[in-house]
């Protein structure tokens, strides 16, 4: 998550990492500041995933490892898997 974080800096894109060791007011200001849009991406692990509601949500990116299409089908994704992914495009994902 934190080179998700660095990687989208470097392209000048806003991104914050935050993760289980945030504090709660921290965890809190950012996702006001994801909500008004001053903040483009939020990197974390498994943190934001069911209760997130965030209807305007317009990308979800699952950077997990893993080899399990079946996986990637269960994650859920604050909300953004209301636009599904074709199991196809997951695979071709899996295999980049």
């Amino acid at each position: 998550s934190r080179r998700m974080e660095r990687a989208f800096l470097r392209a000048g894109v806003t991104a914050v990492h935050v993760d289980a060791h945030t504090s709660t007011a921290r965890r809190d200001e950012v996702f006001r500041a994801f909500r008004a849009r001053s903040i483009e991406v939020v990197c974390n692990v498994e943190l934001v995933t069911e209760g997130f509601d965030f209807p305007d949500l317009e990308c979800v990116i699952i950077a997990r490892p893993t080899q399990s299409v079946a996986l990637i089908g269960c994650l859920p994704s604050a909300r953004g898997d209301r636009r599904s992914l074709p199991a196809s495009r997951a695979v071709r994902w899996l295999a980049l």
